[in-house]
């Protein structure tokens, strides 16, 4: 192992970066860590620094705060990307306003998480669907009208996100079908086959398609 902010192939990289609440106010001592790697927590001026594997795709998580959502997401360490620069933290309010109240849904739950498994642009046709080994609430996007609907699957012309609330904590297997005799698709990181999600979290997942 050697520690060279990322200059060397097959070192491990220092990466940086601020979270922040919704007014950019730092948050302290939030847990900020490489799934499975290196954790830390910010300072009080919100700031981390930890090590982590250059070159290699991993799930990176900064935790959540009281009143505020945490997050992971898959990032690959590179120079010059080593400064993350500010990451938000969404409050409360913010991720119930936009994604409660769906009807067939029930409230969101802090004590469990949230899933979003984002389509590529090849996807608008409608029709692309996404499945979680983990129990949750059925899944739900966006009509042509902006507006969430419960759906097993992509709407024509609609959002390009399948989004699960109140998922059970755990590892999960999240699986993705294109459209019948349309298009295909899978995920963009096909190396990671366990999802971690945590309670009071986000975890994103980007699914990649292409016609048939």
């Amino acid at each position: 192992m050697c520690i060279d902010n990322g200059i060397t192939p097959d070192c491990d990289a220092t990466v940086t970066g601020t979270v922040v609440d919704d007014n950019e106010d730092p948050l302290a001592g939030v847990a900020v860590e490489v799934v499975d790697g290196e954790a830390t927590s910010t300072d009080l001026s919100g700031a981390f620094s930890l090590t982590a594997p250059m070159g290699e795709e991993v799930l990176f998580r900064h935790g959540d705060a009281t009143g505020y959502w945490g997050e992971v997401e898959t990032t690959t360490f590179t120079p010059p990307d080593l400064d993350l620069g500010t990451k938000y933290l969404p409050s409360d309010d913010a991720v119930s306003d936009e994604l409660g109240g769906v009807p067939g849904v029930d409230p969101i739950d802090p004590g469990k998480g949230i899933v979003i498994v984002s389509f590529d642009d090849a996807s608008e046709s409608g029709g692309e669907s996404a499945g979680l080994s983990l129990s949750s609430e059925p899944s739900f996007t966006q009509n042509d009208q902006g507006v969430f609907e419960v759906s097993p699957a992509l709407l024509d012309n609609g959002g390009g996100e399948l989004i699960f609330v109140n998922v059970d904590p755990g590892d999960a297997t999240i699986t993705v079908q294109g459209s019948s005799g349309v298009n295909t698709c899978v995920l963009a990181s096909p190396s990671i086959t366990d999802w971690p999600v945590v309670a009071h979290t986000i975890t994103f997942v980007e699914a990649v398609c292409a016609p048939l």
